[in-house]
């Protein structure tokens, strides 16, 4: 499989557990391999008009999109690079594109470690979306 081929598994599963008329998914997924497996934690949600506004409902994250990102781990672990996935954010777009951003680090909610940064990120992400939307 290549990344190309395991990312778009990623984003298909994502699609797949969106709700009807979305316009963005955002997912930010970490991922450690273990002995049997792989240990994830993920925050996933869909951008969806809400009356004059938008809304932000959470994805589950399934057991289809789980083994997506753990092909996509192991693609990434063979890919000759000697890297190991600690984390991805993924952001897919209502026409179907996509953008993938690697972390290579540790993944920090899987230790333990709280993430400020990225928590405020993830938490205000409907307000960016709103003034990207009203910037157009």
């Amino acid at each position: 499989m290549t990344l190309t081929e395991a990312q778009e598994r990623v984003v298909q599963a994502l699609a797949a557990r969106a709700p009807a008329g979305w316009r963005r998914i955002v997912a930010d997924i970490e991922v450690i391999e273990e002995a049997g497996g792989y240990a994830m934690d993920s925050v996933a949600f869909a951008i969806v008009p809400s009356g004059s506004d938008y809304a932000d409902p959470t994805i589950e994250v399934d057991r289809a999109t789980r083994d997506a990102v753990a092909a996509l781990h192991r693609v990434i672990r063979d890919g000759g690079e000697d890297r190991t996935l600690g984390s991805l954010e993924l952001t897919i777009e209502q026409d179907g594109t996509y953008r993938f951003a690697y972390d290579y680090a540790p993944p920090r909610r899987l230790n333990g470690q709280w993430d400020a940064d990225r928590e405020a990120r993830l938490d205000g992400y409907l307000d960016l979306y709103r003034a990207e939307m009203a910037a157009r």
